[in-house]
């Protein structure tokens, strides 16, 4: 019985982490992890206590599937490839915004600090909840003075329902030609997943690698960070931390 009740863990956790895939409303990995790996443990001790043999050895089968499918979708390259670092001048740039005005690099630097987030785009569920926790974070990051800006390759039309979503908490830049990505090195040539063109309907294209960058108010970089993985976060402590040491 313990067995199954493991297996029947091990597949809500999964259902569950799928769910919030679809629903763009994803939580951190090791959540699913750990709810894997519980489930996990539990079909190995039913088979201890006497349960069948298959059942521990399928839930095992699991764990190793689960790992490796994740890790292969969630890393990134390795390698920071960034041509800016904390101290340098933001790269100049005029991008459009989803109103179709053109906003430059100069504006960005006149609302600093400002804090500047480039996600892979608008089907990415991990980006669209990142975008989500900057917007709960409005509040605190406001206080701190810290404007937010979202810059992808996606048009301004695909990116007009984000802000929208976020209430207009954050300016979103269209970067159609991956002209910044390139001057900051933040290009993935890799570029959309391909299930992500079959069933959302994403163009194939290449996409900016995750990263944050905390302009000043003499426009140069406070804070720069590049994930490591789709699922890392914005640091906002430590994005406060920089925003704070610079005042």
């Amino acid at each position: 019985m313990l067995s199954f009740v493991g297996l029947g863990v091990m597949g809500l956790f999964i259902v569950t982490f799928l769910g919030t895939l679809a629903l763009k409303k994803t939580q951190p990995t090791w959540i699913f992890d750990g709810g894997v790996v519980i489930g996990a443990a539990l079909a190995v001790v039913g088979w201890r206590l006497g349960a069948a043999w298959w059942l521990a050895a399928g839930a095992g089968a699991t764990v190793l599937i689960w790992f490796a499918s994740t890790r292969k979708e969630l890393s990134l390259p390795r390698g920071s490839g960034l041509r800016v670092k904390v101290g340098d001048a933001l790269p100049s740039f005029s991008l459009a915004g989803t109103g179709g005005a053109p906003i430059t690099d100069a504006e960005v630097c006149a609302a600093a600090p400002a804090l500047v987030v480039m996600y892979r785009g608008w089907w990415c569920p991990y980006c669209v909840t990142q975008l989500d926790d900057l917007g709960r974070e409005h509040d605190a990051l406001r206080a701190a003075g810290i404007k937010l800006f979202a810059i992808s390759v996606d048009r301004s039309d695909e990116q007009a329902p984000l802000e929208k979503r976020l209430g207009g908490k954050v300016t979103f830049l269209s970067d159609p030609e991956g002209k910044l990505l390139d001057a900051i090195g933040v290009r993935h040539p890799d570029g959309v997943p391909w299930y992500d063109r079959l069933l959302l309907g994403a163009r194939r294209q290449d996409i900016a690698l995750p990263t944050s960058l905390l302009i000043g108010k003499d426009g140069k970089l406070l804070f720069v960070e590049r994930a490591r993985r789709i699922d890392q976060r914005t640091p906002l402590g430590a994005v406060l931390a920089a925003a704070r040491s610079a005042s």
